[in-house]
């Protein structure tokens, strides 16, 4: 057995009900959260309340976590997202937790290559973790990161045109 990252033993400690865990997790990763959230959600007040969220959801959902520590990052910002998106729009709108609408990202996505589609309907749409995504789409873990990871700069390229013609 290989050693663990700090991250890594933090979650397997929360897994195991350690609060102490949890709030240890939290000091070293909302601020990175924090920034996150404000940029998705346009306000101080609603980048916290995502925050906050998202940590009671990790705290709430631990059982389904898998120990490892890029699976933690992924999931952590998986669920800020959908907290942002749910802030922004001040709605559920009946979905399952975990999941968006994807006739709301259809046209947004339908410009993408097949796999990276996939990877971020999957991991974003359908609230999958990298691993389920990865055995969905015949990759790794890393694969499935990758694919992410290419889709959302494909989908910040517009995004950037038009914050520069403002």
């Amino acid at each position: 057995m290989g050693a663990f990252t700090f991250d890594e033993l933090l979650v397997r400690r929360m897994l195991d009900g350690d609060r102490e865990a949890l709030g240890a997790l939290y000091d070293i990763n909302a601020a990175a959260a924090y920034a996150l959230a404000l940029s998705m959600c346009g306000s101080p007040r609603a980048a916290q309340e995502a925050v906050t969220r998202t940590f009671l959801d990790l705290w709430e959902g631990r059982g389904a976590l898998k120990p490892a520590g890029e699976s933690f990052s992924f999931y952590v910002y998986s669920v800020l997202r959908r907290h942002c998106r749910t802030l922004r729009t001040g709605s559920e709108s009946g979905q399952a937790k975990g999941t968006f609408g994807e006739r709301d990202y259809g046209d947004l996505l339908s410009d993408l290559p097949g796999q990276e589609r996939e990877a971020l309907t999957l991991v974003f749409l359908r609230g999958y973790d990298e691993y389920e995504a990865s055995e969905a789409i015949g990759t790794t873990p890393a694969g499935v990161r990758a694919l992410v990871r290419r889709g959302l700069e494909r989908l910040s390229e517009p995004v950037a045109g038009e914050a520069d013609a403002r």
